[in-house]
């Protein structure tokens, strides 16, 4: 059976950069996406948080099949969150911040996309890590 774990480790540190990142400069974030800072914040808070729970799935030396289906679920969920801040904040999100969300909205679910197709190999793999 072919390991598919790079599928969870992509998404827990693309969750744990992205998230530290944007609360690095959210300020700069902020102006060239037409976004209030507190929704850039919350935006890296939640990646950190998620990153933070898909790394803790990630490497759990045995992973029970919900655990799996909560990080596809959430990816997919983030897809809509995203849409939802770019109806929000229409009159004032630049071009820049659409391609952007968007892109990460579409980035994160095609991730959970993956994870729910391959759930079964993904819980019954080992992390790769010893502990």
């Amino acid at each position: 059976m072919k390991t598919r774990n790079w599928i969870l480790w992509t998404d827990c540190l693309g969750g744990l950069f992205v998230g530290l990142l944007v609360l690095l400069v959210h300020r700069l974030l902020s102006q060239l996406e037409g976004l209030p800072r507190l929704v850039v914040i919350s935006m890296g808070i939640a990646n950190l948080i998620y990153g933070s729970y898909s790394l803790f799935v990630t490497t759990r030396t045995r992973r029970p099949i919900v655990l799996i289906r909560v990080l596809a679920i959430a990816n997919v969920i983030w897809l809509f969150v995203c849409v939802a801040i770019l109806f929000l904040w229409f009159d004032t999100v630049t071009v820049f911040g659409m391609i952007l969300i968007l892109g990460e909205g579409i980035y994160v679910a095609a991730l959970g996309l993956a994870e729910w197709r391959w759930q079964i190999s993904l819980a019954t793999q080992q992390s790769g890590l010893q502990g």
